[in-house]
């Protein structure tokens, strides 16, 4: 399995502190495949190192560690061959990738191609817009590839509509939790661990902090929430390059006293704060299918989001919680007030969602999925 190009790991798969080892989507899929006895290899890429490095993940699957190398332009080719070059590449029987739009993806998939592997590409991300380059290079590379997943239906009908790809060669595979993990814990008690108020109210955001992810729209919304129910609090979880803009608009709102702002905070604090909270929010521009509103679901919170992604094909299957449209602070915050508001239909929504990904979307079933696409291609 190969993820795009990462940071460098200084501690591989010992403190999980980085994104694509703690909770990212290939880490994931290599959890579901070691529960079904397969020997997963990760790939990651830096520019950091020098040789081939080896090491082993937290959650049991291998890491192989291969540097980026040649100048810009030749780097996804050069990189491709050291990793076709490795011993993990020959000896494997199905090779899966990760984020169709990259170069590498296809020149791994070209050398599938010749060396008859066959290539798995997996469509997680969907850059805004593809000039026409781009465009030519993902259709050729998703059409080289013996098969590609896609996380929800809407990923399925455009790369019908707008590149032409067989119905055939598409199949959806959702992203699944740990379920075990994301438990439903006592509330108060999690407050008072995270030293809170514990009568309070909360409204909580689990984001990379970036425009497309809509949190400046939800400061907008708080603060008519803040006016309107008074022991209200927003928590924001998470880093990113937009993280102080948001906090000097939180101080502009004149909110700083209503929202804490966390930071990166480990995977057992962050199960800390969705058991602390009444309410979570996913304000985004753009999504493909959010792990933290299963994540939040897996605890009983109700959701209020944005109708993107994922969460569109969610909110069909069960009555989980309240889509607003991006952008707009009015019907957001009408939204997060209802629901703070009726304790009853936060329990109903919150029940609801812990059972639809019991049944659907945990790693078991993410694998389960996997282990039939993988079979039916190597056979």
């Amino acid at each position: 399995m190969l993820p795009d190009f990462l940071e460098a790991f200084k501690e591989f798969g010992i403190k999980r502190n980085d994104y694509y080892m703690d909770q990212g989507f290939p880490n994931q899929y290599c959890r579901s495949l070691m529960l079904l006895g397969h020997n997963v290899c990760l790939f990651y890429l830096s520019k950091e190192i020098k040789a081939v490095d080896n090491a082993k993940h937290i959650f049991g699957h291998r890491l192989v560690g291969v540097p980026i190398k040649g100048p810009k332009h030749l780097a996804s080719l050069l990189t491709a061959l050291e990793i076709s070059r490795t011993k993990e590449f020959r000896e494997s029987d199905v090779i899966h990738t990760f984020n169709y739009y990259n170069p590498l993806v296809f020149f791994l998939t070209v050398i599938g191609l010749v060396t008859r592997k066959p290539v798995i590409v997996s469509s997680h991300r969907r850059p805004h817009k593809m000039s026409i380059r781009m465009r030519v290079m993902v259709r050729t590379t998703l059409n080289m590839a013996r098969h590609v997943i896609c996380i929800n239906s809407e990923d399925v009908d455009k790369l019908q509509a707008e590149l032409c790809i067989k119905p055939s060669k598409l199949t959806m595979i959702p992203n699944g939790i740990d379920a075990d993990f994301y438990l439903i814990s006592e509330k108060r008690k999690a407050r008072l661990d995270l030293g809170i108020d514990p009568d309070a109210k909360y409204v909580l955001c689990v984001s990379r902090l970036h425009p497309e992810k809509g949190v400046h729209v939800l400061l907008h919304a708080f603060r008519k929430v803040a006016n309107i129910v008074q022991d209200s609090t927003l928590i924001v979880v998470g880093t990113g390059s937009f993280g102080h803009e948001l906090k000097k608009l939180s101080k502009n709102l004149s909110l700083d006293s209503r929202i804490i702002f966390t930071g990166f905070v480990s995977e057992e604090t962050k199960r800390k704060w969705y058991s602390c909270s009444d309410v979570f929010v996913l304000p985004s521009f753009m999504e493909m299918f959010p792990l933290v509103i299963l994540e939040a679901m897996s605890v009983e919170l109700p959701i209020v989001s944005t109708g993107v992604g994922g969460w569109t094909q969610l909110s069909q299957e069960s009555d989980l919680g309240i889509t607003v449209p991006a952008g707009d602070p009015d019907m957001l915050a009408d939204a997060i007030i209802q629901l703070l508001h009726d304790p009853e239909l936060r329990t109903r929504l919150g029940s609801a969602g812990r059972r639809l990904v019991l049944q659907k979307y945990t790693w078991k079933k993410m694998g389960e999925n996997l282990n039939n696409l993988y079979s039916h291609i190597v056979c």
